[in-house]
């Protein structure tokens, strides 16, 4: 049987379907709290923008620490991704809101061949691999 395309990981309409989807949202809405603490854990005060964010260098760093990075994705991967959610805001560094942008073309990318949609992906990535869990966090944090 004709395999099915692939949907695009790392463009521009990957972005749009995961930024439009309620579902996916609804996901990352749920673990805000420990998301928030997350991206404070890693994040630093832009120069420029007055706000908190995160690098590329921040970005490759909570991967490792999470095991995302190699085992989901690879560093090439991962640069690409955070470049196309970058490039919206036209400003070095992710704030928040890109961030959760972030982890869902990550989700997509890693999990899509196994997980039916990007909602079940961004679950797995929050909850199987321990992004939403502080406590997962806070045993980083003592190292």
């Amino acid at each position: 049987s004709p395999s099915t395309p692939r949907r695009p990981v790392g463009s521009r309409a990957a972005l749009s379907a995961v930024r439009g989807d309620a579902d996916v949202r609804a996901t990352l809405k749920s673990a805000d709290a420990a998301l928030r603490g997350l991206f404070a854990a890693y994040a630093k005060a832009s120069p420029t923008r007055g706000v908190q964010i995160l690098t590329f260098e921040d970005v490759l760093a909570l991967c490792g620490d999470f095991d995302i990075a190699p085992s989901l994705v690879d560093a090439d991967t991962l640069l690409a991704l955070y470049r196309v959610v970058e490039k919206q805001k036209k400003a070095r560094g992710l704030a928040y809101a890109q961030f959760l942008d972030l982890l869902a073309l990550v989700a997509r990318a890693a999990l899509l061949d196994e997980l039916a949609t990007d909602a079940a992906c961004v679950n797995a990535l929050l909850f199987r691999w321990g992004l939403a869990d502080p406590v997962r966090l806070e045993g980083l944090r003592r190292g």
